[in-house]
């Protein structure tokens, strides 16, 4: 559903460890991540998201957006705990159905 406004407020990283910044000032519902990352591997980046202290996204959905040539990379983001995964170039279609579906997933705290 919306946000209290009835908008979705986005917020752009360059790299990962710019989003990683971005996550430990905001609790985001849910974050894209567009694979590779210049700068950080698939688990280092769950592991700033999910498991350290300063973070404020332990509960967001993260849904990684990749080519099909790096299915490894999109693997290893499964394995790492991304929600999901979408291959680009992504449809407005895809990318809808995916932000809907993960949109009240994550538990507020």
């Amino acid at each position: 559903g919306p946000g209290p406004a009835g908008k979705l407020i986005v917020h752009r990283a360059v790299d990962g460890n710019s989003a990683v910044q971005h996550c430990n000032q905001h609790d985001y519902r849910r974050a894209l991540i567009q694979l590779p990352l210049p700068d950080l591997r698939p688990e280092h980046m769950m592991y700033y998201l999910r498991e350290k202290a300063g973070s404020k996204c332990h509960a967001t959905s993260v849904v990684a957006i990749a080519e099909a040539k790096n299915q490894a990379l999109i693997h290893e983001g499964l394995k790492a705990g991304f929600n999901d995964y979408l291959i680009a170039p992504v449809s407005r279609e895809r990318l809808e159905a995916v932000l809907a579906r993960f949109g009240e997933l994550a538990e507020r705290k």
